[in-house]
């Protein structure tokens, strides 16, 4: 049955000896005796202590002992009842005691019926009711904590019996009706075996009584229903209540335990903050709640430090090396922005010389200078002033021609060893030799490196680690187009190449172009490309990036076929200017894919950008984008179409200017 007697909820346990050397054996204490060990702390600390009697607590008057017990929590109360028989006896009669401990918890009223300790010790203790298990959940059906062997073994009883089993009965069944339910079901109804055979048991003896006819046996059976059928509706009542109130229970109950985790992290913080070496940023930021396990313990001992300190201090290392490093980057900022600073006040209103200037301050690898490298190795923990910054940039002018000088030398040494040789033997810097300087286009997004830039661009490189190499199959082909033009490769000048002005044609993209157009069917305009000396290294670098799948080979424009350009030569002959017309194409910045509008006039693509996208005034370079100038000829069966950079057509055409 749920109510339990005063005896077997609250058991008695033996009371220890007062003097332990009563107990001992007398070797024992004559070897103990004889020790000339030196007594340990806690030993001293034992001697000092006051001894107080206890035993005269028993002869206090039962108001008194009452008054001592209401500032205890009610486990502590549970516990001095199971002492000894006096304090049971005298505790647990005591209803208003226990009625206010309930109240404290602020848990529910008991069933009727159930005493109010045993509902108390219910609530506030946590092991098995049948085996004594800790930690074990309250069955809000049956109002009992039970573990799970003890729920498999004692609540297996269900009314849906098998067929094998033998039927239950008659009192069985009627007993199951004064039992409260822990698990209702479609098919089976689970209860509490003991409780259930306890009621079966006095449901037998009083229908006995009855069936003798003992006098006011049918009255204690009908007052036993009675209280019976009160306590399974109180469990039903009380379902709602106790479920929120254990709820409530448990959160506090993971505060409690967080505050207590809370309170141990500052206890170790202070343990790292009395060392004196790290920083209590760092230390507040490596030593989290989260990382820590439950203890109950008030304070850090020393072997509990070790462990801490074993555990967390490796975090709080790490911690502080992310802050110097942010220090670090913070004070790299601050030199950026004086560099940048100089930068536009130096060279303001001079775009050439500015352009030779880094927008990014040189990295520590690339600038060995000792103010930098004071400023980079300054204690993170030191505050660096102002005025420091601002010497630094006094320096700034001999920076950079630092950097200029040692990029140089960098630039220099990737040329291939001959030409350094026999450029040195002639008097000749190599570096201003058309085999070596021919500034390539970039595209922006195609990443291309593996060709050599000016000098100018090498110091505009971003990255000191990826700058471009000289590459002796582009040298080959620069000395190809300069021999070309009858010039020396090894002594021409770039800028000598570019006065020349003269044009080259792809042999393999000429080709295919015209075996595409001589067919069976072959169309009315044959479309070649021709190319600068400049833009030819470009479509030499396309091809080794595999934009372009065949070998690169050039020629000059004067000699292509003579049919093609007789053909051209009559046609620009007898072609009227007005039907020649020299325009620029743009496209729609919308379109994509399939249905790309194209390149086109800007006439069109306005019109095309009103009707299909509905954008009342393009605006140009975000909705119209003007594609590189291509000289577009309506009547000439020849079109040249120039690569970059742009320069002088091809002969007989004027230079677009934009």
């Amino acid at each position: 049955m749920l109510v339990q007697s005063a005896d077997a909820s609250i058991p008695l346990t033996t009371r220890l000896p007062e003097d332990l050397a009563a107990i001992m054996p007398t070797s024992k204490m004559a070897k103990t005796s004889a020790s000339t060990s030196a007594p340990s702390v806690s030993t001293e600390a034992k001697k000092g202590r006051k001894k107080r009697n206890l035993n005269t607590i028993t002869t206090l008057p039962a108001e008194l002992i009452s008054l001592i017990m209401q500032d205890l929590d009610p486990k502590t109360i549970l516990n001095v009842a199971r002492t000894n028989k006096f304090f049971r006896n005298t505790l647990v009669p005591m209803k208003a005691l226990w009625v206010a401990k309930l109240k404290e918890i602020g848990a529910p009223e008991p069933p009727r019926g159930v005493p109010e300790h045993v509902w108390l010790r219910m609530l506030a203790t946590t092991n098995c009711c049948s085996c004594g298990k800790p930690n074990v959940k309250i069955d809000i059906h049956i109002l009992r904590r039970l573990c799970r062997e003890c729920m498999l073994s004692s609540c297996s009883y269900s009314t849906a019996p098998s067929p094998l089993s033998p039927p239950p009965s008659t009192l069985r069944t009627e007993a199951i009706n004064y039992v409260p339910t822990m698990l209702r079901g479609k098919f089976q109804d689970q209860y509490f075996l003991p409780e259930l055979e306890a009621v079966e048991k006095r449901l037998t003896v009083l229908s006995r009584a009855v069936h003798d006819g003992k006098p006011n046996a049918q009255k204690r059976l009908d007052e036993f229903k009675a209280q019976r059928i009160t306590l399974v509706v109180d469990c039903q009542l009380i379902y709602p209540r106790l479920s929120q109130w254990i709820s409530l229970e448990e959160a506090m109950k993971k505060e409690r335990a967080q505050a207590a985790k809370e309170a141990r992290v500052q206890l170790i913080r202070q343990r790292f903050y009395d060392l004196g070496i790290y920083n209590k940023t760092d230390v507040d930021t490596a030593v989290q709640a989260s990382e820590l396990k439950f203890s109950k313990a008030a304070k850090v001992t020393d072997k509990a430090w070790a462990t801490y300190r074993t555990t967390f201090e490796p975090a709080v290392i790490e911690a502080r090396e992310s802050r110097h490093k942010g220090i670090r980057d913070i004070r790299t900022l601050n030199i950026c922005l004086k560099w940048n600073m100089w930068r536009n006040e130096t060279f303001q209103g001079n775009t050439s010389k500015a352009l030779r200037v880094p927008s990014k301050f040189p990295n520590k690898r690339d600038v060995l200078h000792p103010l930098v490298a004071e400023l980079q190795d300054v204690d993170p923990e030191l505050d660096i002033s102002p005025e420091r910054y601002n010497d630094l940039a006094t320096q700034f002018p001999t920076i950079l021609h630092d950097l200029e000088a040692q990029r140089f030398r960098r630039l220099h040494a990737s040329l291939p060893q001959e030409m350094r040789l026999r450029c040195e033997k002639e008097g000749i810097e190599p570096l201003d030799l058309a085999v070596a300087i021919f500034p390539v286009e970039l595209y922006e997004g195609y990443g291309i490196s593996a060709f050599i830039v000016t000098r100018d661009a090498h110091l505009l490189w971003p990255n000191f680690d990826d700058l471009p190499t000289f590459s002796y199959p582009l040298g080959v082909a620069a000395c190809s187009l300069v021999s070309m033009c009858g010039l020396d490769p090894e002594t021409t000048l770039a800028t000598e190449m570019d006065e020349r002005g003269e044009w080259f044609i792809c042999n393999r993209c000429t080709y295919i172009e015209l075996v595409r157009t001589s067919g069976r069917r072959p169309a009315d305009n044959v479309y070649i490309k021709a190319f600068s000396w400049r833009s030819a290294i470009k479509h030499i670098c396309d091809i080794r990036e595999g934009c372009s799948k065949h070998d690169f080979s050039f020629r000059l424009l004067t000699s292509i076929h003579p049919l093609l350009k007789d053909h051209a030569d009559e046609c620009t002959a007898t072609a009227q200017r007005e039907v020649l017309p020299t325009k620029k194409v743009w496209r729609c910045n919308h379109c994509i894919g399939v249905y790309s509008l194209g390149w086109d006039v800007k006439q069109n693509v306005t019109a095309h950008l009103i009707s299909r996208h509905g954008i009342a005034n393009p605006v140009d370079g975000t909705d119209i984008i003007l594609d590189e100038i291509m000289h577009w000829f309506s009547l000439f069966p020849w079109r040249v179409e120039v690569g970059r950079p742009l320069v002088v057509a091809a002969t007989g055409f004027e230079e677009v200017q934009d």
